[in-house]
């Protein structure tokens, strides 16, 4: 296998995109279905390899799944199992010191605005009383 790797070549007279057939065996469906992909929201002041080392302690599962970085903005945790992923909703955003974290479960087929954004919950504290009323709250979060 050495000399096989040692004979290819990037040469820039073969300028022709390769094409790899769309076969299933070249499909990495069931390794990702229990996956979950993340993104950086603030990739110039994150440390991508901090976070993952990071959250696998958090979660509890550390030496239960593995990562893989795509992009200088997202990485892929990749689980043998359903069970590892439970406490993680589909979308979620993680806040860190120097940025949050776009989490969604894998899917095959992305959708338009995948990873692009994140639900964020608010808590409005010391309301009075006597502005428990619809009107009073959907002004507040409207």
């Amino acid at each position: 296998m050495d000399n096989a790797l040692l004979a290819l070549s990037l040469k820039d007279d073969d300028n022709a995109p390769y094409n790899l057939p769309d076969l299933p065996q070249y499909y990495a469906t069931e390794r990702n279905a229990c996956s979950l992909i993340d993104r950086l929201l603030n990739p110039e002041h994150q440390n991508m390899a901090d976070l993952i080392l990071d959250m696998p302690r958090k979660w509890q599962i550390v030496n239960r799944v593995r990562c893989i970085a795509l992009t200088k903005e997202r990485f892929q945790f990749i689980s043998c199992m359903h069970m590892a992923f439970k406490m993680s909703s589909t979308k979620a955003c993680k806040p860190s010191k120097t940025g949050g974290l776009a989490i969604e479960r894998w899917v095959e087929r992305p959708p338009s605005g995948y990873l692009q954004f994140v639900s964020i919950l608010v808590r409005i504290r010391n309301i009075p009383i006597n502005h428990y009323t619809i009107p009073a709250i959907s002004e507040l979060v409207g």
